[in-house]
C-alpha cells in the first residue's frame, strides 16, 4: 500500500509542476506577442520585464471588431515615465469624447471591475489610431507600476 501512496504523491507533484510551468509559459508567450503586436500595429515599443496582471476581451475573433484590455505590472516605474510621449487623459481622441470618457466607455463594455481601471483623472495617455477605425490607448499614472493597454478593433 505504501508503494502506491508514494507513486500517487510523485504523480501529484509532477502534475503540480507541469501546471505551474504551463501558466508561466502561457504568460511569457502572451507578453511577447502583445509587445510584438503593439510594435507592428502602432509602432509602440514597451519595455520588457512585465507580468500581465489582468486581461479582458470581447471575444476570440477580433477580425470582426471588438475590444481588448491588458493591465501590465512592472517592477520599476522609472521604465514607464519616458517610454511614450504621455499627454493628459482628458484630451479628446479622434472621437468626440475625451480620452478618459472613451476609456470608461470601453472598460464598461468589457465589464472590467472597478479595481482594474486606471485612475482616469491623473493618468497620462498615449493614443494612436488608423484610418480603418482601429485604435489603441495606453495609460500610465506617474509613480504607478502599471500600464493599461486598451485596443479597439472595428
Amino acid at each position: 500500500m505504501k508503494k502506491y501512496t508514494k507513486q500517487f504523491v510523485v504523480i501529484l507533484c509532477a502534475a503540480a509542476v507541469l501546471l505551474a510551468l504551463s501558466a508561466v509559459l502561457r504568460n511569457a508567450s502572451s507578453t511577447g506577442s502583445l509587445n510584438r503586436m503593439l510594435k507592428k500595429n502602432w509602432d509602440a515599443q514597451l519595455p520588457g520585464g512585465y507580468v500581465v496582471e489582468y486581461r479582458a476581451a470581447t471575444g476570440d475573433d477580433l477580425e470582426e471588431g471588438g475590444l481588448r484590455f491588458h493591465v501590465l505590472l512592472y517592477d520599476d516605474s522609472d521604465l514607464l515615465d519616458e517610454v511614450l510621449p504621455w499627454v493628459s487623459c482628458t484630451q479628446p481622441t479622434s472621437t468626440a469624447n475625451s480620452g478618459a470618457e472613451a476609456v470608461a466607455e470601453m472598460l464598461t463594455a468589457l465589464g472590467v471591475p472597478g479595481g482594474e481601471w486606471p485612475n482616469l483623472e491623473d493618468s497620462g495617455m498615449w493614443y494612436a489610431h488608423d484610418d480603418e477605425g482601429t485604435e489603441v490607448l495606453i495609460l500610465h499614472e506617474e509613480e504607478d507600476l502599471r500600464l493599461y493597454v486598451l485596443e479597439s478593433f472595428s
